[in-house]
């Protein structure tokens, strides 16, 4: 699979103290690259003393070609999944908020049905996470396929067509191109800027993706320190998102204080929530 379960690193594991009181990215079985069950999910969050716990796994498509994704749920287990989130949200009113969304990449030929989606299924929110370019039915991930230049920008226009959509809450892991190029360079900045710039005017947040922290110990390219500079001297909003794929994610005490404090000192300052509303403007 493309993303692999996260296997923490040992002594990372711990009760966080109430930094951020929300995380908007969190995933279930469903997408199977992920562990847990959606309780276990809700209950680590209330553990950690998190306010609100927002759900967002893979978005299912409904694919033209009969394709079969390796790494997201398939159309017949949306329902399911959003009884499933629902129920919770009731089971644990007064302890904490759980909300429901999707991870959702933007497929052109597809967005009349994710836009009905949001209706019908009453989704809270949509999270912009651009794996892939027009559809996965035929595009290569955007994580390896980012070597290339060419394909480099395509995955910005992409970013910029998809924030100006106004259908997402922000965009997940807007370094993600960065995830197996050599080194930064010109066009490695030049994507940043254009990605950065729409986010602006678009009023979205960009998230630094926690899971990805934990990942890059392994080697991994993404986060990137010089896109984040960059968001810095841009000004943009910041939102740290989880990213988890196993409840224990949610209570890496310590690696979200660092990363806060590592983007404090960029003059980034996380939000501690999103403003639902944007998510579904523009419908």
């Amino acid at each position: 699979h493309i993303f692999p379960p996260v296997l923490m690193p040992e002594g990372l594991l711990m009760k966080r103290s109430a930094l951020m009181k929300a995380n908007y990215h969190t995933h279930t079985t469903r997408c199977r690259h992920a562990s847990g069950t959606d309780e276990a999910y809700v209950q680590a969050a209330v553990k950690a003393g998190f306010d609100t716990l927002g759900f967002a796994d893979h978005t299912p498509w409904p694919y033209q070609t009969g394709y079969v994704s390796p790494i997201r749920m398939d159309i017949d287990d949306l329902p399911g999944y959003v009884e499933s989130i629902k129920r919770l949200r009731t089971q644990y009113q007064g302890q904490i908020n759980v909300l429901l969304g999707l991870e959702c990449e933007y497929f052109p030929k597809y967005m009349d049905w994710l836009r009905d989606a949001v209706e019908v299924y009453g989704l809270d929110y949509l999270i912009f996470g651009a794996h892939y370019i027009g559809s996965d039915e035929d595009s290569p991930y955007v994580g390896y396929a980012c070597r290339d230049n060419a394909f480099l920008h395509r995955y910005a226009d992409m970013c910029v067509e998809g924030m100006q959509t106004g259908l997402y809450a922000y965009l997940a892991h807007p370094d993600i191109y960065m995830r197996r190029r050599d080194a930064w360079d010109a066009e490695s900045q030049a994507v940043a800027q254009t990605i950065c710039a729409c986010a602006l005017e678009c009023g979205m947040p960009l998230e630094y993706n926690l899971n990805g922290h934990v990942l890059k110990e392994a080697g991994n390219g993404f986060p990137c320190q010089a896109f984040w500079e960059v968001a810095a001297a841009m000004g943009n909003k910041v939102v740290i998102g989880y990213d988890a794929h196993q409840p224990e994610l949610l209570a890496l005490e310590s690696t979200e204080e660092e990363i806060a404090a590592w983007l404090n000192s960029l003059g980034l300052s996380p939000l501690d929530s999103i403003p639902l509303p944007a998510a579904v403007c523009n419908m």
